[in-house]
């Protein structure tokens, strides 16, 4: 799933011939990933730091 912003969003409804007036809020892609692409390394948080009950940080 994949939000387009700006530019991105107007080149895809000029390609797909999307009305004027319709927004495309989110792309949801089909297929395979390429098995060629970088993988990301995940970032693992630390939630006792991100999560606070009854206090401010």
């Amino acid at each position: 799933m994949r939000i387009p912003l700006n530019k991105e969003h107007d080149i895809v409804k000029k390609k797909l011939k999307v009305p004027p007036t319709y927004m495309i809020p989110v792309f949801i892609g089909i297929g395979y990933a390429n098995p060629k692409e970088v993988q990301l390394e995940q970032y693992s948080p630390d939630i006792e730091k991100q999560i606070r009950f009854g206090r401010w940080k």
